[in-house]
């Protein structure tokens, strides 16, 4: 019932690959609230409790819209696909005998209540933010066994992120190239 819903990962603020470390806990436990929103909304549907499912479906889209507000794409595909399920309980509706007219309540819903280009936006950043020595190293004027520490360093964490066990014996190979 808030005006203003943020999950405040600040992931703006994540710099190196911490921002790779996050995990998606909350978006899960979201989805699993929407489909006991639809739960609810196909019972609310069968009593013909129009009162009812109009307010499971705002809070429904008030949901997407709250998941969809995270930086990531994953999340806002996963707002956005709340929002289809919302909508297909509406036509649902629509389709039902008795139903109220819907039609001023849908058309002030804004389009597109998500927005997918912030987030590829920021995601097509995060190798930049992930790995910032790779940006810095013509312009900072290291000497080679700088660059090379810089380059090892940046290749460990790559590792550490997909989860090599054995790159220690390889590391001499890797940052040879």
């Amino acid at each position: 019932f808030r005006e203003d819903l943020k999950w405040d990962h600040r992931n703006l603020e994540l710099v190196g690959t911490s921002q790779y470390d996050m995990r998606l806990d909350a978006i899960q436990q979201a989805r699993q609230l929407a489909r006991l929103l639809i739960v609810r909304a196909k019972i609310q549907l069968s009593e013909k409790d129009f009162d009812g499912l109009a307010e499971t479906v705002l809070t429904g889209h008030r949901l997407a819209a709250l998941i969809g507000s995270s930086e990531m794409v994953i999340p806002r595909l996963v707002g956005i696909a709340v929002i289809a399920q919302m909508r297909g309980i509406v036509e649902t509706m629509i389709q039902t005998p008795d139903c109220p007219n819907l039609y001023w309540a849908l058309a002030t819903v804004p389009q597109p209540i998500i927005e997918l280009r912030p987030a590829v936006e920021f995601e097509l950043e995060g190798i930049r933010r992930g790995f910032p020595a790779l940006w810095q190293a013509q312009s900072a004027g290291w000497t080679e066994p700088q660059a090379r520490e810089q380059w090892t360093n940046a290749v460990v964490e790559l590792a550490r992120l997909s989860g090599f066990t054995h790159l220690r014996q390889n590391l001499e190979i890797l940052t040879a190239l």
